[in-house]
């Protein structure tokens, strides 16, 4: 995901992860396991910023 602003950095992740849970819904699966949030930070050569790579996974499972 990208964003410019970090005050909405926690609503964006919100809104990821509904769209993992809807995603895995749709699959047929009723849970998602393991769910994993990571992040990695990168100066960019020539520039006066950094990028940060954010990364969330999850297996979706059918608990019966």
């Amino acid at each position: 995901m990208s964003f410019g602003d970090l005050s909405q950095f926690q609503q964006r992740l919100k809104n990821e992860m509904k769209a993992i849970a809807q995603s895995a819904m749709k699959r047929g699966a009723n849970a998602l396991v393991n769910a994993r949030f990571s992040q990695e930070g990168n100066l960019v050569p020539g520039q006066n910023g950094a990028e940060t790579v954010v990364m969330l996974c999850a297996d979706a499972v059918k608990v019966r």
